[in-house]
């Protein structure tokens, strides 16, 4: 089971098509992403699952250092993604 509220089967389904959609590349720093984060953060009252314009892909290690920053508080360097975003 998922960490996340929603079932573990439905957040999956979600994760795939954000990196579908937004492919595999961390929004903050380039490197292979293998997780998705909310930039809305559930504990701040983000959506479980979100919208997809509102999930991005992130490593690991950029998705830790981020934490439940919101975007404002949070320093992306991909230009792309703060245009798209």
């Amino acid at each position: 089971m998922s960490k996340h509220s929603a079932s573990g089967k439905e957040w999956e389904k979600f994760r795939q098509l954000v990196f579908r959609v937004h492919g595999r590349v961390c929004v903050r720093c380039g490197n292979y992403a293998n997780t998705v984060d909310h930039l809305d953060p559930v504990s701040l009252g983000g959506d479980v699952i979100p919208s997809i314009d509102r999930a991005v892909p992130m490593c690991t290690s950029c998705n830790s250092i981020k934490g439940n920053k919101v975007r404002k508080r949070c320093t992306y360097v991909n230009k792309e993604w703060l245009q798209a975003i």
